[in-house]
């Protein structure tokens, strides 16, 4: 059974929703073991928006910034890319909830109106690093 990037993403967003309510749930508990699943849930996410991400441009040999589907799923695996930076480089901790909630939030809206996810149109000339820049 071969996925499509349309619903490795969809999985990706679900699995940043899952770590909000883990990261609430440690919230409101404290309890050590929700904020475990919660970053291990965060992870996955971003593994699986990362592989959704990649199937998509191979699919379209384009960076993922060609319509607002994948604009704002990009703004989503960001917002996680930032949070790993910022945690494993310089050790300052955000708030999962706060980062879970964002990437759920940008890639929950972007399946909002399916006609955002129209056929993507090379906007930067066909070079990758003016598309990777951009990121």
């Amino acid at each position: 059974m071969t996925l499509t990037a349309r619903e490795i993403l969809l999985a990706g967003t679900l699995l940043h929703s899952a770590a909000l309510i883990a990261a609430v749930l440690y919230l409101r508990r404290t309890s050590h073991p929700a904020q475990r699943v919660a970053a291990c849930l965060l992870a996955a996410g971003f593994l699986a928006q990362s592989a959704g991400l990649l199937q998509r441009g191979g699919e379209t040999h384009l960076f993922p910034l060609g319509n607002t589907f994948e604009l704002l799923q990009m703004f989503a695996w960001g917002v996680v890319t930032l949070d790993g930076f910022l945690r494993f480089t310089f050790n300052l901790r955000l708030p999962v909830a706060l980062t879970a909630g964002l990437a759920a939030l940008l890639g929950g809206a972007s399946f909002l109106n399916p006609a955002w996810d129209s056929p993507a149109t090379p906007g930067f000339s066909g070079n990758p690093w003016i598309g990777f820049h951009v990121l």
